[in-house]
Order: C-alpha cells, then sequence, then structure tokens
C-alpha cells in the first residue's frame, strides 16, 4: 500500500535520514541481506513492524505463507528484534488487526504481546506526530523547527520581526521628541556638494530594492 514508505519519508522529516532504516532502500547491492538485517537490527533502539491488512496472509510465488519462511526477511527482523529485547512497535495500517499468537510463527508470537499503534488515512500527519512523540524519549528529541523550515519561509518571518523594532525604534524617537519643549535652532546652511556617490541595493530587512546618494560637502 505505500504506508512504510510514506511513514518512513515522514520519520525522515522528523529525525533526518541517518537516523532511520528501512530495509527494502538501505541494504546496498551484493551485500548479504541477512547480516546487514541482523547488524541493523542489532544497533536499534526501536523497530517499526508495519502491519497491512494482508500482512499474515501474504504468499510467495509458489504459495506458501511467507511467513512460515525462515528466511523471510520480514520473519527474520522482527524475530532478530525480539530476541534482542529491541521495543519492537506494531504499527497497523489499512484497518488491519493485530495478529492473534497462535497465527504467528513460533518465534514471532511474542510480538502479539506488544502493544500496537494505528495510522489512519483520514489523520495521518495527526497520527504520525504522536507516534513521532512516543519515539522521542527512545531515539532522541526530533529535529528543531527551523531546521525542517526552508530557508526561504523563515526570511519572511526574520523581515517581519526586523519590520517591526523598526517600527518600535521609531515609535520610540516620536516619543521622546514629542516630550521636548520645541526650540528654534539656526536656519540651515547650504552644504557644497563635490562628489555624489549613488548606491544600489536592498534595505536592511532585504525586500525592496532602494538607491542611497551620498553626498560628500569640501
Amino acid at each position: 500500500r505505500g504506508d512504510a514508505g510514506r511513514l518512513t519519508d515522514d520519520l525522515k522529516k522528523f529525525f533526518g535520514s541517518n537516523r532511520t532504516f528501512r530495509d527494502i532502500e538501505t541494504i546496498e547491492p551484493g551485500v548479504d541481506f541477512v547480516e546487514a538485517l541482523n547488524r541493523a537490527v542489532s544497533q536499534c533502539p526501536v523497530l517499526l513492524a508495519i502491519i497491512g491488512p494482508n500482512w499474515l496472509s501474504a504468499k510467495d510465488s509458489e504459495g506458501r505463507r511467507r511467513l512460515d519462511d525462515v528466511n523471510d526477511f520480514i520473519r527474520l527482523e522482527i524475530g532478530t528484534a525480539l530476541r534482542r529485547n529491541i521495543r519492537v512497535i506494531p504499527v497497523l495500517v489499512g484497518g488491519a488487526a493485530m495478529p492473534k499468537a497462535e497465527e504467528l510463527p513460533a518465534d514471532l508470537q511474542t510480538l502479539a504481546r506488544r502493544q500496537a499503534y494505528e495510522l489512519s488515512d483520514r489523520r495521518w500527519e495527526f497520527d504520525v506526530d504522536h507516534l513521532v512523540e512516543s519515539l522521542e524519549p527512545i531515539v532522541g528529541p526530533r529535529k528543531k523547527d527551523s531546521e525542517k523550515v526552508p530557508w526561504w519561509k523563515q526570511k519572511k518571518k526574520i523581515g517581519w520581526v526586523a519590520a517591526a523594532a523598526v517600527v518600535g525604534l521609531i515609535a520610540s524617537i516620536y516619543e521622546n521628541e514629542s516630550q521636548q519643549p520645541f526650540q528654534p535652532g539656526p536656519p540651515p546652511q547650504p552644504v557644497p556638494v563635490v562628489n555624489r556617490l549613488n548606491y544600489a541595493g536592498f534595505d536592511a530587512i532585504g525586500r525592496y530594492p532602494t538607491i542611497v546618494q551620498v553626498y560628500s560637502p569640501g
């Protein structure tokens, strides 16, 4: 159904690609997949066993149930994690129900006693966020929000903060000046212009083009 790939992509967004292992996309060609699975499972603190509605009845090309094959990589992964007492979370997708112990091979029967978590298509993002919250005490905190937001979205927020600061500064100057009594000063003297320098760039917030002219007296 694609749920495994979809969940993997979401977990990478929260925790980073270097902290997420998926069997069919992480093992390189030519590598002994049994050794690779054992090594990966032995190093991970938690394994998510994604169970769909046909998980128990899936069959191979010869019509045999895949879970009954001792070399099936799903059975190898889950069995290795259970033997090593690694946290195994059954993740139910597509309306699947949790399998009973008697429906599983002997080395997977303790999976039936693990508390399952359900992901629904209608509330996928909500369910994933709660799943991530339950994973954080096990695997560590998720990435900071600033690391997940593209820079071009952050720039707008920074621009608004800078604009607010400028407005606050102008308001403060106006308030201070309005409290001072008016005292007429000497009339302004004309400033002779010898050199004029033009500068084209952007304003302090970096949003609008501007031209600055500098007059140099003397």
